[in-house]
């Protein structure tokens, strides 16, 4: 006669490798995976941006030092933008001010953008001729509203 408790033996263990092979795998897969480059952390910093009908000075009130060479602003309205890149040379620190000039009307939007982490770090938004007439003391003149 022959001993069947040897069949499940071989069984057993055939199952038993196999499960090894697979938690094997996973966790060389998961390592490799996991070591890829990380994307950059974002920089928490504090901006005032100051709109005016002529320029935008954006000044870093606090936080993180951004390196100038990431930092990209643009500035636009309904019908047209500019864009400036690297607006400052070396790093951007608390109370340093970036005047940038624009010749946009109407409702100016500024978005300040790090390159480096691909976040948005501070946005604006102003119609700078309202605001300037009120600081003058004058009524702002608002546009015509067709139907």
């Amino acid at each position: 006669m022959t001993d069947s408790s040897r069949g499940q033996s071989e069984t057993v263990g055939i199952v038993l490798l196999t499960a090894v092979i697979v938690v094997l795998v996973s966790v060389l897969g998961a390592g490799i995976l996991s070591s890829g480059p990380q994307p950059a952390e974002r920089p928490l910093v504090n901006l005032d941006i100051d709109i005016t009908a002529n320029n935008v000075n954006i000044t870093h009130s606090g936080g993180d030092t951004v390196d100038g060479a990431s930092l990209d602003v643009g500035i636009r309205n309904e019908t047209a933008s500019q864009r400036y890149e690297s607006v400052v040379t070396g790093q951007f620190t608390p109370t340093d001010t970036v005047p940038l000039p624009h010749t946009l009307t109407g409702t100016v939007t500024v978005l300040v953008i790090d390159t480096g982490s691909n976040s948005v770090l501070g946005r604006e938004s102003t119609r700078p001729d309202t605001e300037t007439a009120a600081a003058a003391g004058m009524p702002a003149i608002e546009p015509e509203r067709r139907l």
